[in-house]
């Protein structure tokens, strides 16, 4: 079964048999589906920027498969996922995650560390960090 969450399309939704839409979930039920699930996508086709949703599947320790357009400002992103834009990616990514369960295994150790390294704690610590040394250096330079 494939659930989806979030807003969609009423006229889409009630067409597709096979398919249920759960909604816009708070934040413990949307875990509860991720860890639950055998694998997550994002097939956003629009939009700009760092996509909050897709660092969070990432860190939910599942699969993901996601569109270029889902995976815009995270570089060096795709030892992580499954990128997929045509339908047959979709496909061959969700075969694999069926017949070759190490690699899907690997792909999410990897989406796991890849949110904890660019978007945890020490990481914005660091960039915080960084910045206020950077302003207390200008703001000595701009009283001299």
């Amino acid at each position: 079964e494939v659930q989806v969450v979030g807003e969609w399309d009423r006229g889409s939704r009630e067409l597709i048999q096979g398919v249920q839409h759960l909604g816009v979930l708070d934040d413990a039920d949307l875990r509860a589906v991720e860890r639950q699930s055998s694998g997550l996508i994002a097939p956003l086709t629009e939009g700009a920027g760092v996509k909050s949703k897709v660092v969070d599947a990432l860190a939910s320790g599942t699969p993901l498969f996601a569109t270029s357009v889902a995976l815009q400002g995270l570089p060096a992103i795709d030892h992580a996922c499954v990128r997929a834009d045509r339908p047959q990616d979709w496909v061959a990514g969700v075969a694999d995650l069926q017949t070759r369960p190490e690699d899907a295994r690997a792909r999410t150790i990897a989406g796991l560390a890849y949110a904890r390294d660019r978007f945890g704690y020490r990481a914005y610590d660091s960039a915080v960090s960084g910045l206020l040394a950077d302003l207390a250096a200008l703001a000595v330079r701009s009283t001299d």
